[in-house]
């Protein structure tokens, strides 16, 4: 019985320390739907600088209407159109963004797959998190008899995710480095692209850095838990009755008989 709960114990602190990284990423990956995210990435690469620089330079007659402001208006009203379709907090496309060619009806195959995705990645959240809190559960419910029991499995748990993490966020930011190459801004498009790749790099940096504070607090507390518990085991340990009422001492005539 002992094994068989050991077991189960191993399978769900394996569960756990697997799920608590997914749980932090997908909180941390929040800004990936929010207009506010792309907007201030605009702003702290200059986009709409360079942008007029590259179409002035590609047809100088546009100077005098093209202007960063009218760009800026632009691509706000277009972001704050687009995410709002995304967010499923609209279903209107019909309407142009302000001083845009560009029409949402156009990117409707595109916005679409964006709300997809928004959809996927609520109910994978909530799940991420049913998950996690079961988990705890079943963790307590097969350990609260043992404060040994409790702290060491809790302990390893704790371990086990903060290690994987820092693993995690070590191997992510190599690839990353690697795959989000910047390319020469030579065009329109390929300042859109070189903007676009920034702000993705940003997004990352925000999930990893996230990912890698929680990973090193489940870690110190993991390790804390670990040696506390190995502490316990030293000394005689204390179980708890079924009934949830510790055991008395046995009285004076009681150890005489």
């Amino acid at each position: 019985m002992v094994s068989g709960r050991s077991a189960a114990l191993f399978v769900i602190s394996t569960l756990i320390g697997l799920v608590l990284p997914l749980a932090i990423l997908a909180v941390a990956l929040q800004p990936a739907f929010s207009a506010d995210f792309y907007k201030d990435g605009f702003e702290k690469y200059n986009a709409y600088s360079r942008l007029r620089t590259e179409i002035v330079k590609e047809d100088p007659r546009l100077a005098p209407f093209v202007t960063e402001q009218s760009l800026r208006e632009a691509f706000v009203d277009l972001f704050d159109r687009a995410f709002a379709y995304i967010r499923a907090e609209t279903n209107n496309l019909s309407t142009e963004s302000k001083g845009s060619p560009v029409q949402l009806s156009e990117m409707k195959p595109t916005l679409d797959q964006g709300r997809e995705a928004y959809r996927v990645y609520n109910s994978g959240l909530l799940l991420i998190g049913v998950v996690a809190l079961l988990l705890l559960v079943l963790m307590v419910a097969l350990t609260r008899k043992s404060k040994k029991t409790m702290t060491k499995w809790v302990g390893m748990t704790l371990l086990f995710a903060g290690i994987g993490g820092i693993i995690a966020v070590f191997i992510v930011q190599a690839e990353v480095q690697q795959l989000l190459q910047p390319s020469e801004p030579n065009s329109v498009d390929s300042i859109l692209a070189d903007v676009s790749i920034s702000i993705a790099k940003d997004l990352i940096a925000v999930s990893m850095s996230a990912l890698m504070v929680y990973s090193v607090i489940f870690t110190a507390v993991g390790a804390a838990l670990a040696l506390y518990s190995w502490k316990l085991a030293a000394a005689p340990e204390e179980k708890t009755p079924d009934d949830g009422r510790r055991k008395k001492p046995a009285s004076g005539k009681q150890l005489q008989k």
